[in-house]
């Protein structure tokens, strides 16, 4: 539309002044005067934009706000406390949904304390959704992740994913100091505050 509108004023602008109805300043003068008034009429347009956006965005943030979780803690659920970190998956069966082929059956995993381990496979195997389940991200179809003893499950999981350290593939940092990305779910956090569970945390 303001493309339009500037090539009407301008196509009259010069007719009128073929016709000697208007000077070449009158021309200039309306010319300048609409494309000053083009800025703010494009900026209002951008204004509305941005508005329209930002209420949209609001809708989706309260409708996702409106959502159940999907997985809940169980009634009376306690924190979760990792002295030692040793991790077990006894029998555990797991699909993702309406899937029929389970992704894992009847798996057998002992992790000690402070071991390190390296999980190889192709894509799909279930590398990422191992460490999803130590999570609690999904509950297991059957059988039981265990560590230090308690059945996550029956812990919050909050204080549960509080214990686990994730450091990703690709990380994306803040423009901010390498401690304050890494304090980022703890801002309070102190480098040498802590470092028994600090420890735990590394060894789940």
């Amino acid at each position: 539309m303001l493309w339009m509108l500037r090539c009407a004023i301008i196509g009259s602008g010069l007719l009128l002044w073929q016709s000697g109805a208007a000077t070449a300043g009158d021309v200039t003068f309306v010319i300048t005067t609409f494309l000053v008034l083009q800025g703010y009429l494009r900026d209002i347009g951008q204004h509305v934009r941005n508005l329209q956006r930002a209420v949209n965005d609001m809708e989706e943030l309260v409708a996702l706000d409106d959502q159940k979780l999907g997985i809940e803690d169980k009634p009376g659920a306690g924190p979760m406390a990792v002295k030692a970190g040793a991790i077990d998956f006894d029998h555990v069966d797991f699909h993702y949904g309406a899937h029929l082929k389970p992704l894992y059956r009847d798996l057998d995993v002992h992790i000690r304390p402070g071991e390190k381990v390296g999980l190889v496979g192709h894509s799909g195997s279930g590398k990422t959704t191992f460490v999803k389940l130590i999570q609690r991200l999904h509950d297991v179809r059957g059988g039981r992740i265990v560590i230090d003893g308690v059945d996550i499950r029956d812990v919050q999981q909050a204080s549960l994913r509080r214990q686990i350290a994730i450091v990703q593939q690709e990380p994306i940092l803040f423009h901010r100091s390498l401690a304050e990305n890494i304090a980022y779910g703890r801002p309070g956090a102190d480098a040498g505050a802590d470092r028994g569970s600090g420890e735990a945390r590394q060894r789940a």
